[in-house]
């Protein structure tokens, strides 16, 4: 890092980095801790995902502002590492939302629905009273929730009432 020292940052960073940081810059030259995040690129066009602070440096004798100090950390990974998270949590939801079977999440001992697929709640609106997400509606219902400790319907009901794959026919018995 030697061969930094004494250059100004237009001479070593993109003039779009440059043109991002200068607003926080400010700020931490009026004396104010800022922190932001920018994407910089090299000149391969690899992007990297920075998690910068800029913190006021004062003097320790007289509380003058003599500067900045910057401190930066790479958050690529962790940034790719969320987007993969959320493409999971899509992946899986919508696989949750289309399964062939009822299917639920519930919490606690009042049995709070968390998440209701559109089968399950297709399912117990078949039964005289209109299915609720709310549980004091569902109080009627509230054994047979009990009954079904994973919340999937029987694959029975589901294969004669629904268009089930024939590939999966086969555990419908």
């Amino acid at each position: 890092m030697e061969e930094l020292k004494g250059l100004k940052r237009h001479q070593f960073a993109s003039t779009e980095t440059t043109d991002a940081a200068r607003p926080y810059e400010k700020m931490a030259l009026a004396g104010k801790k800022v922190r932001y995040q920018n994407v910089i690129r090299n000149e391969q066009g690899v992007s990297k995902h920075l998690d910068i602070e800029f913190v006021p440096h004062l003097d320790p004798i007289s509380g003058k502002l003599k500067g900045a100090v910057v401190v930066g950390h790479d958050v690529t990974a962790l940034q790719e590492a969320r987007r993969q998270a959320e493409l999971s949590r899509k992946a899986l939801y919508d696989l949750f939302m289309e399964a062939p079977v009822g299917i639920c999440v519930f919490e606690g001992s009042d049995h709070r629905f968390v998440l209701v697929n559109p089968i399950f709640k297709q399912i117990f609106s078949t039964t005289s009273a209109p299915f609720s997400e709310n549980p004091s509606a569902m109080s009627s219902r509230k054994h047979r929730i009990r009954d079904i400790s994973t919340c999937s319907i029987t694959f029975t009901r589901l294969a004669n009432r629904y268009s089930v794959p024939k590939p999966l026919r086969k555990f419908a018995s």
